[in-house]
């Protein structure tokens, strides 16, 4: 009779050690240092800010002159609306003024 032998190892804690290990460990994607940087990539950002900086400068001097234009806008808008206030206030006036002399004409 033969005797059945399994084809298992022995070294059931040296096996697939390292494998369960490296599948636990997971490497992590960071943001890399400002010194890990390539000098070419660093070079590009530096350029990429004072680019953005160039292109900013004036439409916020843009942005100023509109603001104080829009407030220009306003005041006037403010004094037109006054104004018609004003003027609606004397027509009603007058209208009454007008309807007066209109009855009195006529019952005379």
């Amino acid at each position: 009779m033969a005797i059945k032998r399994s084809l298992s190892t022995t070294d059931v804690e040296g096996l697939g050690h390292e494998d369960k290990l490296s599948k636990l460990i997971m490497q992590r994607n960071k943001r890399l240092r400002e010194e890990d940087l390539p000098t070419e990539f660093v070079k590009f950002k530096e350029e990429m800010r004072d680019l953005i900086t160039i292109l900013v400068a004036p439409q916020t001097a843009q942005f100023r002159e509109i603001k104080g234009e829009l407030q220009s806008i306003k005041d006037t808008n403010a004094n037109i609306d006054s104004s018609i206030l004003l003027l609606t206030a004397q027509n009603k006036e007058l209208c009454k003024k007008v309807e007066k002399l209109l009855n009195s004409g006529s019952a005379s």
